[in-house]
């Protein structure tokens, strides 16, 4: 892969857009801790040794160390809470959030939705996916990604989150990276269809990962794993659709997968306005996004991108981030 951007980069434009703060043309395509409480610390009567011999038989000695040994593992469980609490932050409950999976993202002249919820290393910065194709001038007009004809938006657009106090930063795009680093993989450059958009740090406690209408993800999908016949849900916000929730959550089953993308047949497609919804596997687990509309031969079905190697991609540019997760999975019922 050529161009490689390092974590340098990625750290520094993270931190310039921190201190910055929509377009996308419909697409013929489918366009979210207490500490444990602790033993208190055994005490020590000298006199009740004396008297029952503990110094004798020297029982008093090992139970010293047996609770050297009890302090010693509440420090580690301690120390590894703490680390755990760091990692996976209290998110709030779906009915607070303002910003959850399914929210509606746009550069002005069109909307998509997002799909999950992801963190940067450290839990520094939470992020909303996308898809690439929603932050282009000319997205319908190229042949795939790696056509310089789409014109992507660079990282640091504004891009406008629906439920937020100001507009978030498009900080990744799969499609400037593959322009950038001159890609010649052609399931790549048709694929991989991604995008990241920073959250405002405002707006970090009223941010859930529990996707609207599903709940979960409950993990990440590995791609391997998505075959024929599978059940897909899936979570579309078209602007196209106004009022009518009811369709705003759908399963679909797979027709055709491969190492990058599948092909889903719903009894709703996917319209413009639903590209970059997330979809989940029956159980919950993060599959991928939802990127376009197709004619043939499969007409009427949507292409749905695959999460994981779209992640080991933006991983392979240094761009590294983590799923976030929400255990619960409420079909069709979550708000």
């Amino acid at each position: 892969m050529k161009n490689v951007h390092t974590w340098a980069r990625f750290a520094i434009l993270l931190a310039a857009v921190l201190l910055t703060a929509g377009c996308i043309t419909t697409f013929t395509g489918n366009d979210e801790t207490n500490e444990p409480l602790q033993d208190p610390e055994p005490t020590h009567d000298d006199s009740a040794d004396e008297s029952n011999g503990h110094d004798e038989d020297g029982s008093n000695d090992e139970q010293d160390d047996s609770n050297d040994a009890d302090r010693d593992a509440d420090d580690d469980q301690d120390g590894e809470d703490e680390r755990r609490s760091q990692d996976h932050p209290p998110w709030p409950s779906p009915s607070e959030a303002n910003i959850r999976p399914g929210v509606q993202v746009s550069t002005g002249s069109g909307s998509c939705t997002s799909n999950f919820l992801f963190t940067t290393p450290g839990n520094g910065s939470l992020l909303l996916g996308s898809a690439a194709h929603c932050f282009a001038e000319n997205p319908s007009g190229a042949s795939d990604g790696c056509d310089p004809s789409a014109e992507p938006h660079q990282p640091g657009t504004s891009v406008n989150i629906e439920g937020a106090s100001e507009p978030g930063v498009l900080l990744y795009s799969s499609w400037h990276s593959m322009q950038q680093g001159n890609e010649t993989s052609q399931e790549a450059c048709l694929y991989n269809d991604f995008a990241l958009i920073l959250i405002p740090q405002e707006d970090r406690a009223t941010t859930s990962p529990a996707m609207h209408g599903y709940g979960g993800p409950t993990g990440l999908a590995q791609s391997a794993s998505v075959s024929t016949g599978d059940k897909l849900l899936w979570y579309g916000n078209s602007n196209l659709r106004p009022g009518m929730e009811e369709a705003q959550t759908n399963e679909g089953y797979v027709v055709h997968a491969g190492p990058w993308d599948a092909v889903m047949y719903s009894a709703t497609p996917g319209v413009p306005g639903d590209s970059g919804s997330g979809v989940l596997s029956s159980n919950g687990d993060a599959v991928g996004v939802m990127n376009t509309v197709r004619i043939l031969p499969e007409t009427g079905s949507n292409g749905v991108m695959l999460l994981e190697p779209a992640l080991e991609y933006a991983a392979g540019l240094d761009v590294v981030v983590e799923l976030a997760t929400w255990e619960q999975l409420d079909d069709g019922v979550l708000p």
